[in-house]
């Protein structure tokens, strides 16, 4: 028998070097998110980008009401590696009220050339608040405003109690269960007291910003400013806070404001501020 000689340094195991491709991985969801809806244009619209180390294959959104009902939005092929939400919108985004206000959500569905899914909930509120119709019927500004905010006469009550039925009378009576103050905020009631208006005024404010001198603008809905108990929509107001004073453009009359019926739970509400919105524009 041939002796085995000492081991040597080849003998042993060997490491052979490998190819390690990348890792693949699933569609990814960049900042996307809904913007709006927009009471003015009732569009729900989205940002962000899906993207694919790979390639995107298919692209699926759902809407799904607080009652259960869907609706498919998008459902279509794609062929790229990344894809931009900007130009996809949900027209007519209040005819859903006639579903539920409430919270609604988006279910969006991005699959690759591997098959390899995501999905994204994406959540918005659609509140009790109707759309604008300008030159529609709306009643009195009382009527228009309470049928605005759901009709509650339990905290809109009649304010032919008071013996001029004025719509000034709002300030002390009516209440939406979020308090009310001197500043502005969105889906408030703008309340206008009496002089030079003989029975006041109430409209919705839709939008304000906070302009460099201190002043507010306001962007209302309203109803029967002309006496023809029609609606109109994005009137703009300039809102002096120091002298509680407002002007409504076309006019040179300078209006006393009783203040705002808030609708919503907000900083505005509790402060007076909001450091989301109030900002020098």
């Amino acid at each position: 028998m041939e002796p085995v000689g000492p081991a040597t340094e080849n003998t042993g195991p060997r490491f052979l070097p490998q190819c390690i491709p990348a890792a693949d991985t699933p569609p990814v969801f960049k900042s996307v998110r809904p913007i709006g809806p927009d009471m003015a244009t009732e569009t729900l619209c989205f940002t962000g980008m899906i993207a694919d180390d790979k390639r995107l294959s298919h692209i699926r959104m759902v809407l799904h009401t607080p009652r259960g009902y869907g609706f498919e939005i998008i459902n279509s092929p794609v062929s790229a590696e990344q894809v931009d939400l900007s130009g996809v919108c949900i027209e007519n985004i209040y005819d859903l009220l006639s579903f539920c206000q409430g919270d609604y959500e988006v279910i969006l569905t991005a699959a690759d050339s591997r098959g390899q899914k995501s999905t994204r909930v994406l959540e918005f509120y659609l509140p009790v608040f109707t759309a604008c119709r300008q030159d529609r019927p709306g009643g009195q500004c009382v009527n228009y405003v309470r049928e605005f905010f759901g009709g509650r006469i339990d905290l809109m009550p009649g304010l032919c109690i008071y013996g001029d039925c004025g719509a000034y009378h709002a300030w002390e009576i009516w209440d939406l269960g979020f308090g009310k103050g001197r500043l502005p905020a969105e889906q408030s009631i703008l309340v206008l007291d009496r002089d030079p208006l003989e029975y006041g005024h109430v409209a919705v404010v839709q939008h304000w910003k906070r302009l460099r001198n201190g002043t507010y603008e306001l962007i209302v809905s309203e109803s029967n400013w002309d006496q023809d108990e029609l609606i109109d929509c994005h009137i703009r107001y300039t809102y002096f806070p120091d002298s509680a004073t407002a002007v409504r453009e076309g006019r040179d009359r300078v209006y006393r404001v009783a203040g705002f019926i808030y609708s919503k739970k907000n900083a505005m509400a509790k402060t007076g501020h909001d450091s989301c919105r109030e900002k020098d524009l």
